[in-house]
C-alpha cells in the first residue's frame, strides 16, 4: 500500500512541476506526432497515392489472378467463358471453390474447366453430394479443390456445367497467378 501511495505522490508532484514550468508544453510537442491515428477508417483513411501492385515477395514475377462466375443452373450442359490469357503470359490455376444453391432434390450433375468453349476437359470439379442450407426448402452443394493447371498465350478456359433442372444458381471461383514468359 506504500509503494502505490508513493508512486502517486511522486506523479503527483511531476504534474505539478510541469504545470508551473515551460517543460509541459515542451514535452507535449515533443510526443505531438507519436500521439496520431492508430486506426484509420472511413473519415481517416490511409493515403495512397499512385498504382498499388500486388506483388508476392518471395516470387516477385507472379501476377494473382481470380475471376469468379455465377449464373443460374441450366437445363443442359452450358459453358461460361473465365478468361482469355493474355498474350506474352501463362496462367496457372491453383485453387477452384464452387457453391450451388437449389431447391431440395435439384443437383450439379456435371462441372468442368475446358480448354476452348467445345474444347477437351483440362479437369473435372469434384462434385459432392447436396447437404441442407439455411433453409429447409433449399439445399447447398458446394467443393473446394487445390489444381495446378497451366494456360498459354491466347488460350481460352470456359466453365462447363449442367445440372438437373434449371432451378438454382452455381458460383465458380478460380484462383492462381500469370506470370510473363521470357
Amino acid at each position: 500500500m506504500r509503494r502505490y501511495l508513493s508512486v502517486a505522490v511522486g506523479l503527483g508532484l511531476l504534474l505539478i512541476v510541469l504545470s508551473f514550468t515551460n517543460a509541459g508544453p515542451a514535452l507535449a510537442q515533443t510526443f505531438k506526432p507519436v500521439m496520431s491515428f492508430i486506426v484509420n477508417d472511413s473519415a481517416n483513411p490511409v493515403p495512397v497515392t499512385g498504382t498499388v501492385i500486388v506483388r508476392d515477395a518471395n516470387a516477385p514475377e507472379l501476377q494473382p489472378f481470380r475471376a469468379l462466375v455465377r449464373h443460374g443452373f441450366p437445363t443442359a450442359n452450358v459453358q461460361t467463358l473465365i478468361t482469355t490469357v493474355p498474350a506474352g503470359k501463362r496462367l496457372v490455376i491453383e485453387h477452384l471453390s464452387w457453391a450451388a444453391f437449389a431447391p431440395t432434390g435439384e443437383q450439379v450433375i456435371f462441372a468442368s474447366l475446358r480448354l476452348g468453349q467445345f474444347g477437351p476437359s483440362a479437369m473435372f470439379l469434384q462434385l459432392n453430394p447436396p447437404h441442407i442450407g439455411a433453409s429447409p426448402s433449399f439445399t447447398l452443394q458446394d467443393g473446394s479443390q487445390s489444381v495446378r493447371l497451366y494456360f498459354d498465350p491466347g488460350q481460352e478456359v470456359w466453365s462447363s456445367i449442367s445440372a438437373m433442372s434449371n432451378n438454382g444458381e452455381i458460383q465458380l471461383t478460380v484462383s492462381g497467378h500469370l506470370f510473363n514468359l521470357p
